[in-house]
């Protein structure tokens, strides 16, 4: 059976310094430490067996660094998150709504909530004139028009994803900032999408208190204008799947460092 180790917060560490402390307690070399360390953020080491899993966890927690051995069967899958576009906080809970139906998802069940600034690729496509010169007094100084044609522009945006998974794991919610139509909000809808996401939070937070909070739902409760750096997508999911292991582990809110 393959192992590995779940860490117990996602607080950065230094992987140079821990690789050569920690190599020699399990006789490798401090590449390979590192290597364990380097593509699962919150699973290190993944596919040991359960020998070196104990030695690795002894050794980190040795250094102040908190790990549990745990086999790779045992680590819940989430869902894939379903696009949430519109829905209604109300006090019986968070109710859904679909194009041809609505459900309810009471607010025991909401087990977390986990947001992030995300960078996303965008391809826009634009119109552009066309000219071509004939002699005629008509033409601009560039020819006559004779039509359009169009181009593509390639840039980053940066939006925030918001995941809400339920207390057994079972399903996964998203809604994207710029795409939520936040009707619920009525007279305390602002004009931009960014502080009625902030609104969505902060509603969230006060009907879920016992819900798990990822670093960057907390600094948005603290700060409405906090500064989140933008995370890649990959990274996000990542951590929710982390805070996913926790979750159906029954494992305390721990404190992240963004």
């Amino acid at each position: 059976m393959s192992w590995g180790l779940l860490r117990e917060s996602l607080a950065p560490v230094d992987v140079g310094a821990v690789a050569e402390t920690l190599a020699p307690a399990v006789g490798w070399t401090p590449p390979q430490v590192m290597h364990g360390m380097s593509f699962h953020q919150g699973v290190w080491f993944r596919g040991v067996d359960e020998a070196t899993a104990r030695r690795l966890e002894e050794g980190l927690r040795a250094l102040g660094i908190g790990a549990q051995a745990v086999p790779l069967a045992e680590l819940v899958d989430p869902p894939r998150p379903h696009l949430v576009r519109n829905a209604d906080c109300l006090e019986a809970g968070l109710e859904i709504q679909e194009p041809t139906h609505s459900f309810q998802l009471a607010w025991s069940q909401l087990g977390l909530l986990a947001a992030a600034p995300l960078e996303e690729a965008v391809t826009e496509r634009r119109s552009t004139p066309l000219f071509m010169r004939s002699g005629s007094s008509l033409d601009t100084p560039w020819g006559r028009r004779s039509g359009e044609g169009s181009y593509e522009v390639r840039h980053t945006v940066e939006l925030w994803a918001l995941d809400l998974v339920t207390v057994d794991v079972a399903a996964r919610f998203r809604i994207r900032s710029h795409e939520f139509y936040y009707d619920y909000l009525a007279d305390r809808r602002q004009p931009n999408s960014a502080a009625n996401f902030v609104l969505l939070v902060q509603d969230l937070a006060r009907y879920a208190p016992h819900a798990r909070r990822t670093a960057a739902v907390d600094a948005l409760l603290a700060d409405p204008n906090a500064r989140v750096s933008p995370r890649e997508p990959i990274f996000f999911e990542e951590e929710v799947r982390w805070h996913c292991q926790w979750l159906a582990r029954g494992g305390p809110p721990v404190e992240i460092v963004i």
